[in-house]
């Protein structure tokens, strides 16, 4: 097992910079390496079995006990690294680093209250494809990290989200915290947001966003129009 020593790690579906990033992996989250490939390795994340290629010195050995951690929950934080001060984002792992500054602590349990006000830690953070980090994140790496941070480790995609849970059968039924869904056609989903009350949803599209819902779909706050199209809720517990 190897864990992440640096603030935030593309990781790219082929062995190359040129490659899409399909993810991020954030300070101390920890990894299996499956190959390597020159400078690159490919690893799968340990929480969540997502599978890239990073680069390798990215990554140092792992020997502890994965449970015992602290995870941060400020925007940023401060810890000092072998001497050297290093500005960690939210969702980073420390156990033995030394803290500077920043809210660090451990989770005891899910809540869904916590998915709603960590939810909106995040608003206005802007769109980032394979973002999991307050500098740019997409619509399932932001619920993802806001799920782990609540205390539930989720699938990192929206399509693998969308097969865990409790199917709401009516928006009217749905509670402050459950997952939807949109998708164009019955075949795929494309995107994943967070319920909140009164109709309202926050969502990973141009930026971490508040807009109106309906059974329907997103409702664009600006123009008025819809934006995606509904397809199931969840709810998990």
């Amino acid at each position: 097992m190897h864990k992440v020593t640096i603030p935030v790690v593309p990781m790219r579906i082929s062995p190359s910079h040129k490659a899409e990033m399909s993810n991020e992996l954030l300070f101390g989250e920890l990894v299996q390496v499956h190959d390597q490939i020159n400078e690159w390795v490919e690893v799968s994340c340990v929480d969540y079995d997502y599978r890239g290629w990073i680069l390798a010195d990215s990554l140092e050995e792992f020997t502890g006990n994965p449970g015992e951690k602290q995870l941060l929950f400020s925007e940023f934080g401060h810890i000092e690294v072998n001497g050297i001060l290093m500005t960690i984002p939210r969702g980073s792992v420390i156990r033995k680093e030394s803290i500077i500054d920043g809210d660090f602590h451990s989770i005891s349990g899910f809540s869904s209250e916590s998915v709603v006000s960590i939810a909106k830690q995040y608003l206005q953070a802007p769109y980032r494809w394979g973002g999991r980090s307050p500098l740019g994140l997409d619509c399932s790496g932001y619920t993802q990290i806001v799920f782990g941070l609540a205390g539930m480790q989720i699938p990192r995609d929206a399509s693998q989200q969308a097969e865990i849970g409790q199917n709401v059968s009516f928006i009217q039924e749905a509670q402050k915290g459950n997952l939807a869904f949109f998708g164009e056609n019955d075949e795929s989903i494309t995107h994943v947001g967070i319920l909140l009350d009164n109709g309202q949803i926050i969502h990973a599209s141009g930026r971490v966003r508040i807009d109106k819902i309906d059974h329907q779909g997103i409702i664009n706050s600006e123009s008025g129009k819809y934006s995606h199209r509904l397809r199931l809720i969840k709810r998990l517990s």
